[in-house]
């Protein structure tokens, strides 16, 4: 003879109806306490990371900045600065093209202000002491 034993509700684990309401209340307060630290944390890193910028910026320290505000200034900086590089990447362009097209004999030697002498012209290449 075959014997069939039914399950209880109470015995299968996928049936929360009989859960303690207590008990889902307090797992559900622990996750909301644990999110909410790790929100927390993000917030606090993110702000962190805005002063470190505001002060990269050099915005002075007395007046407040919104992050947008901040983010603004940090683009405006950028762009000055790749202005900057750009001029200075054409003065090294001339100057080395000026340096190449030299042929006058003597370069203005900047490390110790003398003027070297040519002592040697091989072809174009011209070796000074």
């Amino acid at each position: 003879m075959l014997s069939l034993m039914m399950k209880s509700e109470s015995d299968d684990p996928y049936n929360d109806q009989h859960d303690d309401p207590d008990k889902k209340s307090s797992d559900h307060m622990e996750k909301r306490r644990i999110a909410n630290s790790n929100e927390r944390r993000r917030m606090q890193n993110i702000n962190a990371g805005f002063e470190s910028l505001r002060a990269q910026l050099s915005l002075s320290e007395g007046q407040k900045y919104s992050k947008a505000s901040i983010l603004q200034h940090a683009a405006q900086h950028l762009e000055d600065i790749q202005k900057e590089l750009s001029v200075y990447q054409q003065q090294v362009k001339v100057y080395e093209t000026a340096k190449l097209s030299c042929t006058c004999g003597s370069f203005n030697n900047q490390a110790d202000n003398q003027e070297s002498k040519v002592s040697e012209k091989v072809g174009d290449i011209i070796i000074i002491q």
